[in-house]
């Protein structure tokens, strides 16, 4: 085998052992380091092969590790000098930043494999929600490069100025005797230093006289200009060393205009050459990230995990499209890797491996920590928000348990160093340690912690906690009972602020007919019905708000928007003024009122037949801040009248156009499909 393929297959066997090394570092996105890796394996094999940069965005939630797993890509592959990362986020307005960043490319990385990386791309925006166009120049540059890898630019910098003066004070030196050789002054010292004192004041230390041949002689070229000219040589030599050992054999004439071209070359345009190299770009696109700004905690990660793997590239385009012109988009390319958010399972994972690095940690002190499962269901507890990532989750642990170290280290020392197996539990309100050794002897610690999040979630047991239950029972069992929709999840006690409680539903693709529409009219009013049937009208409260402007809009879109009232047509509000209010014609608002009130009456009706269920649900949300879906399942089964548990399963309405549409094909299949003259009642002209 030739030596080139030994080094390709060497450099392939590197590339997979990064790919199991990445899997092993970072959880929840083995997809995405297999696509990653896949993605730039021609790029880090055949670089040569590669006429324009290979441009690899990635896309997702903050705090997934989108610049982690990039920085630490690079290293594995051996890229730490030949990586660049511009925040775009942080060179917003700042008109050179990111210009003069990447001119500081080609000196020395011009036409050669390396790894750019811009971070929060989405913040570099070139038009605004109004559709307008954000001028900033300043990251022109930036398409260039995803372009085609070239950027034209020119030097303006001090060291310019200062090598110029130099080449000037130098020839005028010359000029009047000094001789130079070999880099060194020989001759006319004296008058060559008074000549370099108007370039620089403080010139001649001690340092700039050298001893030769016990012959007292003088650097010509000072040590702090020898940076200047390495700057302005644009890549000539590797390292400021040899730029020196090459002035060193130069002669006074040679030296000078060596100095002049120098100079004279930087002045042109160069143009600098990424197109060997490999562009990461990312950031979080709100617009295809919708969850994004949901910071509620008592929604599961599973549900925001659900939602972002809907999420795909044309989600992602459309997104861009609200940001960036159509030309801009096409220079991104078309590798979009989409970062899933978080499941539970990762997060769970991922506490894990942080309390087994603390059990590593205190090990080597001689302390061997044991985690109890009552500690990372604390953790979880406390320390997810599931669309902000791992940064909460890590602040979470260090809080609560890093915190705990230098504790247990004095209380160790106080009690005894032989007491060197920690345990660690939560009760529920304090934090258990337990110190024990091999022996047998044991010691137990309580302390109370406050919590904020486990304050928020505890049930309250109050007048809200009752009312919200009975409300939230009312959407769930019509939910069940008359839509074969069981709630991922009821609550009654939220940590939400402005929200005293919720029903959540899976998403559902179904295509949303007529009947599913009115069975949703009358799932939104069965909070307010159920506060009616249990409480009395008169004791109603204000909590149905909310539901009553859905019902409303949703009305609307059914009678005004989608051809379902007695006109197939589409109207809207003058002025086109949102659809949020009742229709303003008579007609319309007519059929929109009824459609509200027999909502209503049959949202009462189908509760009065399950008042059993009803209460059995609501007694238990009045004392528990929620309920998941298997047992709002088996409550369902057992108290609820009429409950098909098949039905439950497998809704009966999910494939109800296909099965209706094959059933019609397959009637028809032996007859001859004769298709009608159309008759349009319009003559033509």
């Amino acid at each position: 085998m030739t030596k080139k393929g030994e080094e390709i297959l060497e450099k392939h066997r590197l590339l997979e052992s990064v790919r199991v090394q990445l899997k092993s570092e970072f959880i929840g996105i083995d997809s995405i380091i297999d696509r990653v890796i896949d993605v730039i394996t021609p790029w880090y094999l055949f670089p040569a092969l590669q006429d324009r940069p290979l441009v690899v965005n990635l896309w997702g939630l903050t705090g997934v590790g989108k610049t982690s797993l990039v920085s630490r890509f690079v290293r594995l592959i051996g890229f730490e000098n030949r990586y660049f990362k511009f925040d775009l986020g942080e060179a917003y307005d700042k008109e050179h930043s990111i210009k003069k960043g990447l001119q500081n490319l080609y000196p020395h990385h011009n036409g050669m494999p390396l790894v750019i990386a811009f971070d929060e791309f989405q913040l570099a925006r070139t038009i605004n929600s109004s559709d307008d166009e954000i001028d900033k120049g300043f990251i022109r540059n930036v398409w260039d490069i995803l372009d085609n890898g070239k950027l034209v630019t020119t030097l303006n910098c001090y060291a310019q100025s200062s090598v110029y003066q130099l080449i000037h004070l130098m020839s005028m030196a010359l000029a009047n005797g000094s001789i130079i050789e070999n880099g060194m002054v020989t001759e006319g010292q004296e008058m060559y230093i008074e000549v370099l004192k108007r370039f620089q004041h403080a010139y001649i230390p001690r340092e700039e006289y050298e001893k030769q041949h016990d012959k007292k002689i003088l650097r010509a070229i000072p040590s702090w200009s020898l940076e200047e000219i390495y700057e302005i040589a644009l890549g000539k030599f590797k390292t400021v060393y040899e730029l020196e050992k090459h002035i060193n054999t130069l002669g006074g004439p040679e030296l000078l205009q060596f100095l002049q071209k120098i100079y004279k070359d930087s002045l042109g345009q160069q143009i600098m050459d990424c197109s060997k190299g490999l562009v990461f770009v990312m950031g979080n696109l709100d617009e295809a990230f919708p969850m994004s700004h949901d910071l509620n905690l008592d929604i599961s990660p599973d549900d925001f995990h659900r939602q972002s793997l809907e999420i795909n590239i044309n989600t992602i385009r459309t997104a861009l499209t609200r940001r960036f012109r159509p030309e801009q988009i096409a220079r991104l390319g078309s590798c979009h890797l989409i970062y899933p958010a978080f499941s539970s399972e990762s997060f769970r994972k991922l506490i894990s491996a942080e309390l087994l690095k603390i059990s590593h940690r205190a090990l080597e002190e001689g302390v061997k920590l044991e985690f109890d499962s009552s500690i990372h269901q604390l953790i979880f507890s406390e320390g997810v928000f599931p669309t902000q990532g791992v940064r909460p989750l890590f602040t979470t642990i260090h809080e609560l348990i890093g915190s705990q170290a230098g504790k247990i280290m004095v209380e160790r020392f106080r009690l005894g160093e032989d007491l060197n197996i920690v345990g660690m539990s939560w009760t529920g309100t304090h934090l258990v340690k337990t110190f024990r050794n091999k022996k047998g002897r044991m010691v137990t610690m309580e302390e109370e912690i406050d919590l904020s999040v486990h304050k928020l979630r505890k049930p309250r047991k109050d007048e809200l906690q009752a009312v919200t239950a009975v409300h939230e029972s009312g959407h769930a069992v019509i939910s069940i009972g008359l839509m074969y929709r069981v709630p991922v999840s009821v609550h009654s006690v939220t940590s939400e602020a402005h929200m005293a409680g919720f029903t959540r539903n899976e998403n559902s693709d179904r295509c949303l007919s007529f009947r599913e529409l009115k069975s949703r009219l009358i799932a939104l009013m069965g909070g307010l019905a159920a506060e009616e049937i249990i409480f009395g009208k008169e004791n109603i409260t204000l909590g149905a708000g909310s539901d009553l402007r859905m019902a409303t809009r949703l009305v609307n879109e059914m009678l005004l928007e989608s051809g379902m009232g007695e006109v197939p047509g589409f109207f809207e509000f003058p002025m086109s003024q949102p659809n949020v209010g009742l229709p303003p014609t008579e007609r319309q608002r007519n059929i929109a009122e009824s459609w509200l009130q027999e909502a209503y009456a049959s949202a009462k009706s189908y509760l009065q037949s399950q008042k059993k269920w009803l209460l059995h649900l609501s007694g238990y949300l009045s004392e528990h801040p929620v309920i998941e879906s298997a047992m709002l399942k088996e409550m369902a089964l057992e108290y609820g009248s009429g409950i098909d548990e098949e039905a439950l399963t497998e809704n009966p309405r999910n494939n109800f156009y296909r099965s209706t549409l094959q059933s019609a094909v397959t009637s028809e299949a032996d007859e001859t499909v004769k298709f009608p003259k159309l008759e349009t009642g319009i003559k033509a002209a």
